[in-house]
C-alpha cells in the first residue's frame, strides 16, 4: 500500500506494565482508530513476555530493560502492510531504552 507519510496514523500510549486488559483495550483503540503504528513505553516486559504485544496485523518491536529491574521498556507495533526496517534496537553502549525502525514508502 503506497501512502504519503503524513498519513500515517499513530498512537503513543505511557503503558506503565503491559498486561491483559491493557492489551485487550489497546486491541481496541487499534480497531476503533486504525493505528498505523503504536509506540508503547514502560511495558515492563521481560524476555519471557513474548505473548503479551503479540497484536495481530502488526510487527512488534521491543527493547526491554535489561539487569531484572522492574520498569522500563519500549515496544513499537507497526502494521505489518508497512515496510519497515530496524536500525537498531539499543543506543549501542548505552543503557537506554529505544527502538530505530524506518517506515518505507512501498
Amino acid at each position: 500500500m503506497l501512502f504519503p507519510l503524513s498519513c500515517i496514523c499513530t498512537l503513543w500510549m505511557a503503558c506503565n506494565h503491559v498486561n491483559l486488559s491493557k492489551v485487550d483495550e489497546l486491541r481496541a483503540w487499534i480497531d476503533t482508530w486504525k493505528y498505523d503504528v503504536v509506540a508503547i513505553s514502560e511495558t515492563w516486559l521481560q524476555d519471557d513476555c513474548d505473548w503479551k504485544l503479540n497484536i495481530l496485523g502488526f510487527h512488534c518491536f521491543r527493547c526491554d530493560r535489561i539487569g531484572g529491574t522492574r520498569g522500563g521498556g519500549v515496544a513499537l507495533l507497526v502494521r505489518e502492510d508497512i515496510t519497515e526496517v530496524l536500525w537498531q534496537d539499543r543506543l549501542e553502549g548505552s543503557s537506554r531504552e529505544a527502538n530505530w525502525v524506518e517506515l518505507r514508502n512501498g
